[in-house]
């Protein structure tokens, strides 16, 4: 099992070098994003992504959670049209996590491009949630 997992590591490591190598201009994020460890899955920074985004869903809490503050971090990953068609959260307030996901969720991206075709993309997403 250790050596399964420690060639995933250095195949995840090789797939971002090679990415760096094609587009060095494009941040990957570091090995551990669990999107990220399939071949035919690019790991891009939110930074990058976040140029991307055509349509953002703004989240909508409920009346006794409106008073609520957070910062809510997501994993995700976004098919090569720009969907979003994975989501888990990582990190935040728990009782904020399933109305960001919810919103997220409608999202569209610009399609990332690797080698002048679309690519699916692993990512992190982290949304602000603020008092009104």
């Amino acid at each position: 099992m250790r050596n399964f997992l420690l060639s995933l590591i250095v195949i995840s490591a090789a797939l971002s070098a090679f990415a760096q190598a094609l587009h060095p201009k494009i941040p990957t994020q570091p090995v551990g994003n669990a999107y990220a460890n399939s071949a035919s899955v690019v790991a891009v920074e939110a930074s990058v992504m976040e140029t991307q985004l055509l349509t953002r869903t703004e989240v909508e809490l409920p009346k006794d959670l409106q008073d609520m503050e957070g910062t809510v971090t997501l994993e995700a990953l976004i098919d090569d049209t720009g969907h979003v068609i994975q989501l888990r959260a990582i990190d935040g307030p728990t009782m904020l996590r399933q109305f960001v996901i919810e919103a997220v969720q409608q999202w569209s991206y610009r399609p990332f491009t690797m080698n002048g075709r679309p690519a699916k993309v692993s990512t992190r997403i982290i949304v602000q949630i603020k008092k009104p």
